[in-house]
Formats: C-alpha cells, structure tokens, sequence
C-alpha cells in the first residue's frame, strides 16, 4: 500500500519563520507524519542504527564542520523534535509531476519525460549475492538551472522489476519546483510501484526523520565547489540496517544520521539491494536539458567536473567492499553529446580509491 502526498496537519510543538519566508514546524519524533502510514501502524521509532559502515566514525556529533549549512543554526532546534518544512498545495502538485520523471529518469525506460538524462555507474546483484547498501565522496557544485530544470548528484538502491520496484534515493540537488532556489540542497525521494507513486523528501508518508539540524529540502550545501578552484564535497550512505532491516540514509564520515526508510513500506528491499548506483541526474520540462555535476565535460582533471569518489558497496552487516574485476560495475551515458564519464576503474590509490568524473553543460539533448 502507497501512501498519498499530505499536507502538513500534525500539531507543532514550536513553529519557526526562516529568512527566505518558509515556514517550519517542529513535530514530535515519535508523531511524526511519516508513522501516518497505515503500514506503520506498530513501527517503532529507532532514534540510531544498530551499526554503520565499516571504517566510519559512529558519532552524529559534527556541528562545525563549514561543508554543510544547516538551516536550524539561529533555530533552537528543540530536543524531542524534528523539523518538517511547512507544505503548500503547490509544492504537493510539483513534486508528484518531478516524482514520475526522477523514476522513468533512472529506470531503463524514458518514455514518460524524454527530457530526462542520466550518467551513472552501477552495480547489480552478483550470483544471488544482494548488497545491503553503498556509499561514496562527491563533489558538490551550484551550475546555473533554469526555473523549469532540476540537476542532482545522486546515490540509490533498487530491486523489482516495472510496477514492483522499490527504489531509494538520495544527494544534492538543485531545484527551483522542489526547493523553491537555486541552491544545491539535500534531497531524498523513493518509490515502491515503479514510480507511478513516488515521494521527495517528506512529501509523504515514509521517511522517518530522526536528527533534528539536517534535514530533507531546507539543508544546503555550502561552501560550494568551483570549476578550477577549491572542490568541496560531501560523503551521502543508504545502508541497511542488520538487525531492524530499515534502510538508513547517513552522511559524512561520522555518519549524520538524517533518518531511515522502514522496511514495512519497502517488501522488495527486506532481504537486501539488487542494484546499487552513483551518478548524475537531469530532469526539465522544455526543450532544453540543464547541466550536470559542475557544467563541464570530464577532461581528467579533478576540479573540472564533477566526481565521486572512494566508492564502495555494502555486502553483510554492512562490510564495505570495493567494485573490481570479480564484481565490475556497469556505465551508463545518456546524450553524450551533452553529458559524459571517465571511470578510472579503481586506478587511483588512496584518498581517490575507486572514482569517477562525470557530467556536461546540458543543452538540446
């Protein structure tokens, strides 16, 4: 069962105004609208994950890191809360039009929005073997996006074929129909019917939010990378918990626990991912196709294009593994002429370890 997209009703505990003229409600955790969903009807609220990635620092605690500018930090952010962006019939309208072109956009197929485009690498299920999630470095960048075009930079996990997949995905994204500017801001989105219903951010009924400073839509990206200058980056994880069997969404190396996706929504993903993607993603509703990554062409050089790196995908209780020969990955460029990708295939040591660099300046695709 599908939830429907709702409009914020759930009495806030405290309401804030922020500069931009959004209104915020902060909600009980334990009341959140997400445990609406009828098939969340006994879920109880898991406030940590049971365990995380391996070689990744188990605390929640940065406040100062300057790569990521939160909205609440002149909020009082209370205790006991989590923020939910104050929604209007016209947020509701736009995101289920974006909801269909983002699934058909990562599926095989593009019928539904032609101009749609991806550039991903992926990896699929190995002789039986599924993954229990992913994580990769990538660069964040603020290329210029038209009122009518959304660009992102993106992580996912996937299994089911047509009207039974359940897909989960999440990164930064700029979009003036969902987040209102032309920021690059944290974005979520899932589906469990082959997109025909499909969610961003906490649009609907299903993601549980759990920390109370980062959220979907009103956390943004800041300071931004440059083309040719400073490169700036964030670390985005969709793994799966071992015991509960919900699916976490956690960001940096000390692992910011954004919140989860309960395993009661998702049947297809309970016993694991059969794919598991990093990649860029273009969506607009005219003629022309906006940038992807920084705008630029990969060329080689790490600070032109975008990239992701230090790539691994999860196998049991989250034991992270490297792609290689034994479990290559598959490319994927759509509209070469407008968008690429250079894989290095693990060529790098290091601090770049598995990477690749993607994305183009869009155009007439």
């Amino acid at each position: 069962m599908v939830p429907e997209l709702f409009r914020i009703s759930h009495f806030p505990l405290f309401v804030s105004k922020l500069e931009e003229g959004d209104i915020i409600d902060w909600i009980n955790i334990k009341s959140q609208p997400a445990v609406d969903n009828p098939l969340l009807k006994n879920h109880k609220i898991q406030l940590q994950p049971t365990s995380f990635p391996a070689g990744t620092k188990e605390s929640s605690n940065l406040v100062t890191d300057p790569t990521y500018q939160t909205w609440c930090k002149q909020e009082a952010c209370p205790f006991g809360t989590v923020p939910i962006h104050r929604t209007t019939k016209e947020d509701l309208v736009m995101a289920k039009t974006l909801s269909h072109h983002i699934f058909n956009n990562i599926s095989s197929t593009n019928d539904f929005a032609p101009n749609n485009h991806k550039v991903f690498v992926r990896l699929n299920e190995t002789r039986g073997i599924r993954s229990s999630g992913l994580y990769g470095m990538t660069s964040v960048y603020k290329p210029s996006v038209a009122p009518d075009q959304s660009t992102a930079g993106t992580i996912w996990v996937g299994r089911g074929l047509g009207d039974q997949t359940n897909l989960l995905m999440a990164g930064w994204m700029i979009s003036h129909s969902i987040n209102g500017d032309d920021l690059p801001r944290l974005f979520v989105y899932w589906t469990v019917d082959g997109g025909h219903i499909g969610c961003f951010n906490l649009l609907c009924h299903g993601f549980v939010q759990v920390d109370r400073k980062f959220a979907p839509k009103r956390t943004r990206f800041e300071p931004l990378s440059t083309v040719g200058g400073k490169t700036y980056e964030v670390k985005f994880a969709i793994h799966q918990d071992p015991v509960t069997a919900n699916w976490w969404l956690t960001m940096t190396d000390w692992n910011i626990t954004v919140g989860y996706w309960p395993k009661e929504i998702l049947p297809h993903l309970r016993a694991g991912a059969g794919e598991v993607g990093w990649g860029g993603l273009t969506m607009a509703t005219g003629k022309d196709s906006p940038p992807m990554g920084s705008g630029q062409y990969p060329d080689g050089t790490t600070n032109h294009a975008a990239y992701f790196r230090n790539l691994h995908y999860l196998r049991a209780w989250n034991k992270p593994l490297v792609p290689s020969d034994k479990y290559p990955v598959f490319e994927f460029i759509e509209s070469t002429g407008c968008y690429g990708l250079q894989n290095d295939k693990g060529t790098r040591q290091g601090y770049w370890g598995y990477s690749f660099l993607y994305g183009g300046p869009g155009g007439s695709c």
